[in-house]
């Protein structure tokens, strides 16, 4: 069974708790209390196999910027979360975006996902920004609700997914490497 790390960013207030705990423990926390970073563990069976995720639900606010990069510098995967409720939490999740750029020397997987998709009276952030990223990054993108339980459970399945995807091309990348620098005696 594989042991695959998971980072959940955003800005502060956007729902990554409620997302983590809806996927963890399929229950929805009404109040809002600030996280500086919670880890879950998590044995999960995608597509026949077994996983064992350890996710990391980090701090949204500024002051703990350090926390999330060490955070997504050792992620084998990210899911990126903004509030449709929120033009501002887009704008950061974009800053993120950017920071998970430099910050990575490989190719990571992330999944950005626009929460609170239950408050469409609310709405900011139209989905074509969304689906914008996804083109632009190559980025899987869902609208959710951590609420309601609209996509929280595939959110976490598909960064599974992407996660084992990368691992395989890069095990596949050894591999070749290993058999060119062998030879044969004969």
């Amino acid at each position: 069974m594989s042991r695959l790390k998971i980072v959940v960013l955003g800005k502060g207030g956007v729902g990554k708790s409620s997302l983590t705990l809806r996927f963890i423990v399929d229950k929805f926390i009404e109040d809002y209390d600030p996280t500086i970073e919670d880890h879950y563990i998590k044995k999960v069976l995608v597509d026949g196999y077994y996983s064992e995720v350890d996710i990391a639900d980090t701090a949204g606010q500024e002051e703990y910027y350090t926390i999330r990069n060490n955070s997504a510098q050792n992620a084998d995967g990210i899911i990126l979360v903004y509030s449709i409720t929120s033009l501002n939490s887009f704008e950061e999740a974009i800053g993120i975006i950017e920071e998970i750029i430099i910050i990575k020397e490989k190719k990571i997987p992330v999944i950005l996902v626009g929460n609170k998709s239950d408050l469409r009276k609310e709405r900011e952030v139209p989905d074509t920004y969304g689906k914008k990223i996804e083109e632009k990054y190559k980025f899987i993108f869902y609208e959710t609700s951590a609420k309601y339980n609209v996509y929280a459970d595939e959110i976490f399945f598909e960064i599974i997914r992407e996660i084992r995807k990368e691992k395989n091309k890069n095990n596949e990348k050894i591999e070749r490497k290993e058999k060119k620098k062998s030879c044969i005696i004969l």
